[in-house]
């Protein structure tokens, strides 16, 4: 959404500072937010997940329990960021959610949420790192079913056959990690010789066409 790239935050809103917070009207909060979030209103979300982030600044409770509670919030609006395409933005708030996770370790969605950023960013080297933070932290969760840990696994690797090998890498060392971009050519597979009819086919394709 175009509104989050020039977005100024103010986290200094008068009337959620002076006004009493409490569990209650945070949890409220985020279910709205989750509401607009799973309808696709990102920017709806995104403002309501904010809110709830500055809300549970404020409560007066135990610390442990907040953090928790802005975890969420923060977690929840890396989501928002990242189904919005503003990667940047998603890295920031999955730092703040991994700052305030109870076992920052066994957040694997969130290291798997970070690792495809990162791959839409080009930042090869950190999106392995984080696709193999993911797979370390979901072997850490005891009480997932099989077939669902099986199916992430799955897909993280998938993903990690996306990232180019360590010698392509290497000869992009030159520039800078965050700015380089791989051309398309570097993806081409060479063909010996072209299809006569279609030049992007090998000439060992067989093109038929029936009535079905």
């Amino acid at each position: 959404h175009d509104f989050t790239k020039d977005y100024r935050w103010d986290f200094d809103k008068e009337d959620l500072v002076k006004d009493k917070v409490t569990i209650e009207m945070a949890v409220k909060e985020k279910d709205k937010g989750t509401k607009f979030f799973r309808s696709n209103q990102l920017q709806e979300a995104c403002d309501v997940y904010t809110d709830y982030i500055k809300m549970c600044h404020n409560i007066k409770i135990e610390e442990r329990v907040t953090n928790k509670m802005i975890y969420q919030g923060y977690a929840n609006r890396s989501a928002v960021f990242f189904r919005a395409n503003r990667y940047s933005q998603c890295l920031d708030d999955i730092n703040a959610a991994l700052h305030y996770s109870p076992n920052a370790k066994v957040d694997y969605m969130i290291h798997d949420r970070r690792a495809r950023c990162c791959l839409f960013l080009k930042s090869w080297s950190k999106a392995r790192k984080a696709f193999k933070d993911a797979l370390e932290g979901i072997e850490l969760v005891n009480d997932l079913k099989a077939e669902i840990k099986e199916a992430f696994v799955a897909q993280v690797n998938a993903n990690l056959q996306k990232i180019p090998p360590e010698e392509m890498i290497k000869e992009a060392q030159d520039l800078e990690d965050e700015d380089f971009v791989m051309d398309d050519q570097d993806f081409l597979i060479k063909v010996h010789k072209l299809h006569d009819f279609h030049p992007g086919l090998s000439s060992k394709i067989t093109v038929k066409y029936n009535d079905q």
